[in-house]
C-alpha cells in the first residue's frame, strides 16, 4: 500500500491506475494548448460632468451632483450647467459654482450571443470591464459662464 492510500489523501493517478468513472490511465502527455482566439475590445469615451462649489480663489469646497450621458451625447454637461445655475442663485455671491467635464476611456466586450442592449436596443449588449481617466476640465463657472464647450456639448451653450 502506498502512503496516500494509508492516509486517504487524494493523489495524482499513475499509469495503470484505474480511476472510477473515467477508466484506466494509459499515458500522460504534455500538450501545448492552442492559443485562445483574439477578443475584440471596444473602447468608448465615457463623459460625466460634476457640479463643484469653489471658493473665490478656486479652491474646491464641495462636490455636488455628477451627471452621465444616459440620455444622449452632451447631456451630462448640459444638465450639470442647468443645475449649477440654480445652485449659484441659491448660494449667491462669494462662492463659485463650476461644472467639471470628466472624460474616461471605457473598455467593453460583447456579451455572448446577439442580445440587444437594455439601454440602446439598436446595439448589441456590452460588458464594461475597465476604465481609465483621460482628463477633466472646468467647462462652466458661475462667475465666467461657458469656458470651453467640448464636442457634442453644444447644448450647454445656453
Amino acid at each position: 500500500m502506498s502512503e496516500s492510500e494509508i492516509t486517504n489523501e487524494p493523489r495524482t493517478p499513475e499509469v495503470g491506475d484505474y480511476v472510477r468513472s473515467i477508466g484506466r490511465l494509459l499515458r500522460v502527455e504534455d500538450v501545448t494548448p492552442t492559443p485562445p482566439p483574439p477578443v475584440k475590445v471596444y473602447v468608448f469615451e465615457d463623459v460625466t460632468a460634476r457640479v463643484e462649489i469653489l471658493s473665490a480663489s478656486g479652491v474646491l469646497i464641495d462636490e455636488r451632483s455628477t451627471y452621465t450621458e444616459f440620455y444622449g451625447e452632451g447631456e451630462a454637461v448640459a444638465s450639470a450647467i442647468e443645475n449649477a445655475k440654480r445652485i449659484a442663485e441659491e448660494l449667491g455671491p462669494g462662492v463659485v459654482v463650476a461644472v467639471r467635464r470628466i472624460v474616461n476611456e471605457c473598455r467593453a466586450k460583447r456579451i455572448p450571443g446577439w442580445h440587444p442592449s437594455a439601454y440602446d436596443g439598436k446595439f448589441i449588449a456590452m460588458e464594461p470591464f475597465a476604465s481609465e481617466p483621460q482628463g477633466d476640465e472646468i467647462v462652466w463657472r458661475s462667475d465666467r459662464g461657458l469656458i470651453a464647450p467640448a464636442p457634442g456639448d453644444e447644448a450647454a451653450k445656453a
